[in-house]
């Protein structure tokens, strides 16, 4: 692919990082561990796994401090669904018990093709997007919350073109949301639309190409095309304009030693806690243990 989840996911990071709190169904990213543990690199900055790609060495590797950390920190704020067959409804269900329970600023389906969709008979897939989509922007209008929606357009035609080094290779077009199946709905009825775009048959590089295609708001800025650059251990990315600033490593926290809980309004996530007992959660603290005691009692060697 061309990395939409792995985009998704450190924007969402970035949006953490503000206080945000968010329900993700990524059934693509399953099992929930190994997603758990693409998220503690981003907010790190540091490796889970021994051998992380290309210039992997390069990206320092997590402690159990760092660890235990992430597990605190995330658990705070991330949900991971965790249905074996998602629906839209049961989506929306966890959705609202989190509203209930802890508040909720957003969630995320990636990709959309994985829910579970039940369809009228009569009912055409265009006109089921409709629905469905607008469905999704009532709710997200009355519970004041952002709706991430991670789409595959269809297998494009890949277009010739010369690399640098004078080669011809076949390229696929970057994809808009008119190629996702359901019509133009997906860009008639979004309030944004992203493309996510990288050369996978040119020269090997770690750019990727964030195509900005519709901003409904104008407060929430413009069209155009930002590059960013992928960090492979990490799983960052990086301003390929301000990569030394933006792209810089947050500072490593001490793992706390008692119940966190987190202050909003500081200005980096590392310093928002104290200790204080957390607030008791319900079924949600009970999973986010769960995942504690899965996580740390299969570290040994570093590998679940």
């Amino acid at each position: 692919g061309h990395g939409k989840s792995n985009v998704l996911d450190a924007m969402l990071l970035n949006l953490v990082d503000a206080g945000w709190r968010f329900v993700i169904c990524s059934p693509e990213n399953r099992p929930l561990e190994r997603h758990f543990k693409q998220l503690a690199e981003k907010l790190l900055g540091k490796r889970f796994w021994e051998y992380g790609g290309p210039g992997a060495a390069e990206v320092e590797r997590m402690t159990e401090d760092d660890v235990e950390f992430a597990i605190s920190f995330l658990d705070q704020r991330v949900f991971l669904e965790e249905s074996e067959e998602p629906t839209l409804d049961s989506v929306l269900d966890v959705a609202r018990e989190a509203i209930a329970e802890t508040g909720l600023d957003g969630f995320v389906i990636d990709p959309w093709n994985e829910i579970e969709h039940s369809r009228p008979m009569r009912m055409s897939e265009t006109d089921y997007v409709s629905w469905a989509l607008s469905k999704l922007r009532r709710f997200a209008q009355r519970h004041a919350i952002h709706i991430w929606l991670v789409v595959h357009p269809a297998k494009p035609e890949k277009e010739k073109r010369k690399t640098a080094d004078g080669r011809e290779v076949k390229t696929a077009p970057v994809p808009t949301p008119y190629d996702c199946s359901g019509s133009a709905h997906w860009y008639n009825k979004a309030d944004n639309c992203l493309s996510i775009w990288r050369d996978t048959e040119g020269e090997a590089t770690n750019s990727v190409l964030v195509h900005v295609q519709k901003i409904r708001f104008r407060e929430n800025g413009r069209p155009g095309v930002a590059e960013l650059l992928y960090q492979h251990g990490s799983g960052r990315f990086l301003d390929a304009n301000n990569w030394w600033e933006r792209g810089r490593p947050r500072p490593t926290p001490p793992a706390p030693t008692s119940p966190v809980t987190f202050v909003p309004g500081r200005d980096d996530p590392m310093d928002r806690y104290h200790d204080e007992p957390a607030t008791p959660r319900g079924d949600r603290a009970e999973a986010g243990e769960d995942l504690v005691d899965r996580a740390m009692a299969t570290q040994e060697g570093w590998d679940f």
